[in-house]
């Protein structure tokens, strides 16, 4: 009776059911309704992460082993950067590759602008596989599936997410999924299967690392591998060469750490300035 009346304090002060769960030491495999998919809350194609895993541990850490096709995938974003005036980094700043192949579980690899990988975290995604099991990605609206491609993180201020406890996702080929979709890094539980809206979710103890070091202005490339959803009306992203195509939350992003002086010129179907003050999903579903 004790722990309930102190799990429904914590409710009662804004903590979601699962951040109320776990302060006081009870696990909980509820997932918040206001930015999941709650049908697949408990589903993951991949097998749990293990404490003695050799690559990295179940709450992030060191990369261990870097699988090629990640290099790979570190050579096109750094490319990326090279090409796309937004996409260029400040000192300091990081890459980081979302694998979501299907070729080992999925996980955040962040690296330094030489290579050279410093943290590795299990991460979790949106709705969607096909039948083979592989994550698909889409950047529809109210599509729930994980956006693919480049990605700038920016500053997102909202009414559950902000600041404090996420970092934004800003298209850069393309994908508004910022703008239109309030796709984010937050924390989640448990992180390696599919419990968001199409956000990248990572273990709530892993959340203020991931925020420090990336920080504003950091490149996120969402790797699937080249697997498209069947269904998907917009698979802007995927693209090869990628396109250079920013939404206006990644052109901010750019300017505030001043890597791009240019006039704003993207192509973003949905964004038609650099304010970035749009009405947004998240903003209706408090997932901001």
């Amino acid at each position: 009776m004790a722990r309930l009346i102190l799990v429904l304090s914590a409710l009662l002060l804004g903590y979601s059911q699962t951040q109320a769960a776990a302060l006081f030491g009870r696990p909980s495999k509820i997932i918040d309704s206001n930015d999941s998919n709650s049908s697949s809350a408990g589903s993951s194609y991949y097998t749990p992460y293990t404490s003695g895993s050799s690559s990295y541990s179940a709450t992030g850490g060191g990369c261990g082993s870097v699988p090629s096709h990640v290099k790979t995938a570190f050579g096109e974003a750094k490319r990326f950067t090279q090409t796309c005036s937004y996409a260029q980094l400040s000192p300091g700043k990081m890459i980081a590759v979302n694998d979501y192949s299907g070729d080992g579980r999925p996980t955040m690899y962040i690296f330094d602008q030489d290579g050279n990988c410093v943290k590795g975290f299990p991460i979790s995604w949106g709705v969607g596989s096909d039948r083979s099991g592989r994550l698909e990605a889409c950047s529809t609206e109210n599509s729930r599936k994980t956006p693919p491609g480049f990605h700038l993180t920016a500053v997102h201020n909202g009414a559950r997410y902000n600041s404090s406890n996420s970092l934004g996702m800003a298209g850069l080929s393309g994908q508004d999924s910022l703008g239109q979709r309030g796709v984010i890094i937050h924390g989640t539980s448990p992180a390696g299967t599919s419990n968001t809206w199409g956000c990248t979710g990572v273990n709530y103890e892993d959340l203020s690392t991931v925020m420090k070091t990336l920080g504003v202005g950091s490149l996120v490339y969402n790797y699937f591998g080249g697997a498209r959803a069947s269904n998907c009306s917009d698979n802007s992203g995927m693209e090869r060469p990628a396109q250079c195509q920013p939404e206006a939350a990644a052109v901010a992003a750019a300017r505030s750490n001043g890597v791009s002086s240019s006039k704003y010129s993207g192509k973003s179907k949905y964004s038609t300035s650099s304010s970035g003050s749009k009405t947004t999903n998240s903003t209706r579903k408090g997932a901001k």
